[in-house]
Formats: C-alpha cells, sequence, structure tokens
C-alpha cells in the first residue's frame, strides 16, 4: 500500500463560475379568485403579493381521512392557485402528485413518518414537468411504491421544472432506471434521504441531464441494485452529503459540474469519476473536504479542471487519477491512498507545484511534491477518516494562516483539516 500526501499554498475555492444553461420555466397561468374545498368551504387563496402566512402554515389542508378541505392531493391542486401552501395531515396518500404546472408549497405537517405518498407502482410517485418555477417545494413526506420499468424515475420525474424537496424520505420505490430524474431541470435536495430502492442494471439513484442539483445533507444508498449513487450530466453543488453505490460509481459526471464540499462518497468501483466529453477541459471538479472512496480508485477525471483541497482519496488500486487535467488544476493538502499509486497524472500541468516521487512508485505522478510519506494512521482506514495521535498528517499541511485548522492550529492534511474540516 502506498501514501501520499500533499501540501501546497491554497488556492481560490469560491464556487462561482460556469454552470450548465438552463433557462428559467415560465409562470403558470392561474386565475384568481377563492379555492373551493370539498366540504362546501372557500378558502382566500388570491395572489396579492408578498404572502401573509408563516412559512410553515398551510392555507388549505388535506386529509386522506376525510374532516379537511380536500381528502386527495390531486383535489387540492386541481383547485389551487400558484402560491397556494397545501398542508398534508397524517395519512398514506394512494395516489399519484402531478404539480400541472403550479408552483406550490405541499408538506407534511408532521413529517415524512407520519405523512406517506403512495404511488401505484407503474410511473412516477410525483411528477414536475410543466414548467414549475423555483418556488416549488415538497417537504415532509415520504415518497414510496412508485415504478417505471420502461423508463427513468420512479419516485420523481422531472422535465423543464424547479423543485426543492425537503425533509424527504425515498424508499421502496419498484424497477426503473432512476429513482429520481430531470432534464433541464433545476432540484434542490435539503435534508433528502434516498434508501432501499430498486433500481434496474445499468441505471442509478439519482439521474440529471441538462440543468442543475443543489443538495445538502443528502444521504443516498443504492446498495447492489443500479451502477451510481448519482449519475450527472449537469451543474451539481453538493455539501455535507453522504454518497455510497457498492455496486459501482458513488458519482459519474459526463460532460458536467461538480462542487463537493464536507461531503464522503462511496462506489465498488470508483468514488468520482468525471470525464469533460467534448475535450475542452473546461468543467469543473472542484472538491473540498471530501472523502472519495472506492474498490478500483477514489477519483478519476480526464479533460477537467480539477481543484482539491483537504480531501482524501482512497481507493484499492489509485487514490486520485488524473488525465489530460486542465493547466490550472491543484491538489493541496489532501491525501491519495492506493496499493498502486496514491497520486497519478500523465504530467500534462502542474498540479502540484514541486515534485518528489519518494513513496510514490516512480512514474505515478511526475508533477507532484511529496510533503509527508508512509502510513496516514486513520482510525480505521477508509471507515473513519479521523488522524489517530501519531499520525504523521496532523500540522503537516499549508502553515498559511487562511488554511488554519478550526481549533487555530496548523493545517492538517485531510478531510479533519482546515477551516471547514468535518
Amino acid at each position: 500500500m502506498l501514501w501520499l500526501t500533499l501540501a501546497c499554498n491554497p488556492h481560490d475555492i469560491s464556487l462561482g463560475g460556469d454552470s450548465a444553461s438552463d433557462s428559467a420555466p415560465p409562470d403558470s397561468a392561474d386565475s384568481g379568485g377563492g379555492l373551493p374545498g370539498e366540504t362546501g368551504s372557500t378558502v382566500d387563496t388570491s395572489d396579492t403579493g408578498e404572502t401573509p402566512w408563516d412559512p410553515g402554515t398551510p392555507n388549505v389542508f388535506v386529509d386522506c381521512n376525510g374532516g379537511a378541505d380536500f381528502s386527495t392531493i390531486t383535489a387540492a391542486i386541481a383547485a389551487s392557485i400558484s402560491g397556494t401552501r397545501i398542508g398534508l395531515r397524517p395519512c398514506t396518500y394512494a395516489e399519484r402528485v402531478d404539480f400541472t404546472g403550479k408552483y406550490l408549497d405541499i408538506f407534511g405537517i408532521e413529517g415524512p413518518e407520519a405523512t406517506i405518498i403512495q404511488g401505484d407502482g407503474r410511473s412516477a410517485v410525483v411528477t414536475a414537468e410543466d414548467g414549475e418555477r423555483a418556488g416549488t417545494r415538497l417537504a415532509g413526506v415520504t415518497l414510496s411504491g412508485g415504478g417505471n420499468s420502461n423508463g427513468y424515475g420512479s419516485a420523481l420525474r422531472m422535465d423543464g421544472a424547479a423543485l426543492l424537496l425537503e425533509n424527504v424520505v425515498i424508499t421502496g420505490n419498484e424497477r426503473s432506471y432512476a429513482v429520481v430524474y430531470g432534464t433541464g431541470s433545476t432540484l434542490e435536495l435539503d435534508d433528502v434521504q434516498i434508501l432501499d430502492n430498486e433500481i434496474m442494471g445499468g441505471g442509478g439513484v439519482i439521474v440529471l441531464d441538462n440543468g442543475s442539483l443543489l443538495a445538502e445533507k443528502l444521504i443516498v444508498d443504492c446498495g447492489t441494485d443500479g451502477a451510481y449513487a448519482l449519475y450527472e450530466h449537469n451543474s451539481t453543488i453538493l455539501l455535507d452529503s453522504d454518497l455510497r453505490c457498492s455496486g459501482g460509481y458513488g458519482i459519474a459526471t459526463d460532460g458536467g459540474e461538480l462542487h463537493a464540499r464536507r461531503s464522503r462518497v462511496e462506489g465498488g468501483s470508483i468514488g468520482i469519476w468525471g470525464e469533460d466529453n467534448n475535450d475542452t477541459r473546461n468543467e469543473r471538479m472542484w472538491l473540498f473536504n471530501v472523502a472519495a472512496i472506492g474498490r478500483d480508485a477514489g477519483v478519476q477525471a480526464s479533460y477537467m479542471h480539477v481543484k482539491a483541497d483537504h480531501s482524501v482519496f482512497y481507493g484499492g488500486r489509485i487514490g486520485l487519477e488524473l488525465s489530460r487535467a486542465h493547466a490550472e488544476s491543484y491538489v493541496t493538502n489532501s491525501a491519495g491512498i492506493g496499493t498502486t499509486c496514491g497520486i497519478r497524472t500523465d504530467g500534462a500541468s502542474d498540479l502540484f507545484g514541486w515534485n518528489s516521487l519518494e513513496e510514490n512508485g516512480g512514474s505515478c505522478a511526475p508533477d507532484a511534491y511529496l510533503t509527508v510519506g508512509g502510513d496516514p494512521a486513520f482510525v480505521d482506514g477508509a471507515d473513519d477518516l479521523r488522524l489517530s495521535a501519531e499520525s504523521p498528517l496532523i500540522d503537516a499541511g499549508d502553515a498559511d494562516d487562511d488554511a488554519q485548522d478550526r481549533d487555530g492550529s496548523r493545517s492538517d492534511i485531510g478531510v479533519y483539516g482546515g477551516p471547514e474540516g468535518w
């Protein structure tokens, strides 16, 4: 087993820059006026500019047991105008939910454990495919029972829409090439768990094309089904998240961009794979305080603009493999672990600033400057990347004040080091 650890001056690590083009969907054309409830009551939901309601207070109630404005989510959507807040009382709603082009705030009042939307096993549980715009939200629910054996999206399917999922559990959905699928869409995932779903061979848990994803506190596990926890031809920002796929890749970015911070990504083959298939080398893979773990490689990236700081690349064969990277790529304050190479590059760019190959196997990284060699002494290998007391990575990172650990000491190398350490 060979270890490579790197430290040099930090570079700008802001997340500004290019993203996949994605025009904003037009507003839906809704008429004003009151909303007749199924119980005969009328709730005023006319658009009046600023909404006077508390964000957590619904102005329309749904209860599949009766006694509310509506007994189905579908009926509430049909009667609502954009901007309506639809509160779901605890129940299992056996129906599909289609936002029908309206930007609505639909949420389970008592959270996902008590509020389940149960699909029919033949199509997506939730769809947003008619230009739903920013402000569309689904929160506090569990999505289960979906299926789409002829296509993509057993739990959620999006096309040209914007949607926020917040405090949502996605589980128990049946055969499909994707559990969550979007094309030309803007998807936000905040505190979402996607676990124990059935994925057809070659598919992924999340599959996104030509749009954007902002995910925070996202947990994904595809188990042994499927090839990807996330497959994206997209612009993705990933924060404080944990993605795992023992059957293949944690993340595959195919001509897309990935900006990840404080996250763990693990694949049965490769943790994170990326390629700019247009050979422009402009697509970005920026990894800050990221653990990328794979039985073959932690990270493999080709023709990409790679920036990595305070990360760990833990591969069975290669920790980090870069091919024809953008000339301004860099790796700092990071550890690469692999039996063949900690870090391997074809030397097409000055990735590391200085050169030292003593512990990295001859031809692995001709541009790498090895500041620390030997066993990094993690607490428990890839399973626990904290540094044990005898680790040579402690206080071995960049000495610049901007790179200091949270306790004010000199930067440690690895994911627990630096101002954004775990």
